[in-house]
């Protein structure tokens, strides 16, 4: 293919992630991790204790103020993702964040 262009078309998910180790170490029994990898220009705060809620951590989205994975002192967690279909017509809520 001497002289000629060649492309390369390359089509790029991005995607949320959620990690969980369980009884990988004695010192921590579970470990939770979670990145928000879809909009990296949207604005987040990073992990704190939220004022306004009964000692949740977590990270906030700086848009909607809600969040990605958040965790009780209790030991009670919540994470979540997004599933996005190109071309597909929304029929759920608008997202919290």
């Amino acid at each position: 293919m001497s002289g000629s262009t060649s492309l390369i078309y390359c089509r790029t998910r991005r995607v949320c992630l959620i990690v969980v180790a369980h009884r990988v170490s004695c010192q921590w029994p579970l470990v939770v991790v979670a990145n928000r990898d879809e909009f990296h220009a949207r604005p987040a705060a990073a992990l704190d204790i939220w004022a306004d809620d009964e000692g949740i951590a977590a990270g906030r989205d700086q848009l909607a103020g809600g969040t990605w994975l958040a965790a009780m002192p209790s030991g009670d967690f919540a994470a979540l993702t997004n599933a996005r279909v190109p071309g597909a017509r929304r029929t759920w809520p608008q997202s919290r964040g």
